[in-house]
């Protein structure tokens, strides 16, 4: 989105949030219509018009995102599960929501793809129960909300 023009479907970053006080603003082009949305509005939004739902367990760590996973719901009650990164290049400008949701003291971690970072570590690991990682793709690295 290095042009500053989203095409259709596509979310774009407005601002980073500079203070406790501040929020992420995105803007969403839908319908022809720009949205201005906070992080937390972008992640509902996900939730609500995804087109891919991957419902993910134990059994199928390691999991690979793909270029279609719009949403990963993480059941690792059978024990911790790890899902790999896409290299930053081939990734489109779109989020990924990622949401453990077990009841269990497992864990979920995140893996960048080689030299990538996610919010400058290789990897980012979500330790409770109900916690949710809004993962955006941006030119070195990616960053979660």
């Amino acid at each position: 989105m290095g042009t500053g023009i989203l095409r259709a479907g596509e979310i774009g970053r407005l601002n980073s949030a500079t203070s406790a006080n501040d929020s992420d603003e995105f803007a969403i082009l839908r319908s022809g219509e720009v949205l201005r949305v906070t992080a937390e509005v972008l992640a509902a939004y996900i939730v609500a018009e995804n087109t891919t739902t991957k419902e993910i367990v134990f059994a199928d760590s390691p999991y690979s995102v793909t270029i279609l996973d719009d949403f990963i719901n993480v059941d690792s009650s059978g024990g911790n599960v790890v899902i790999n990164f896409l290299p930053l290049s081939t990734v489109p400008i779109k989020p990924i929501y990622i949401r453990q949701n077990d009841g269990s003291p497992n864990t979920t971690t995140l893996t960048a793809n080689g030299s990538d970072v996610i919010d400058g570590s290789g990897t980012l690991v979500i330790s409770s129960d109900g916690n949710a990682e809004l993962c955006v793709p941006f030119a070195t690295s990616w960053r979660t909300f």
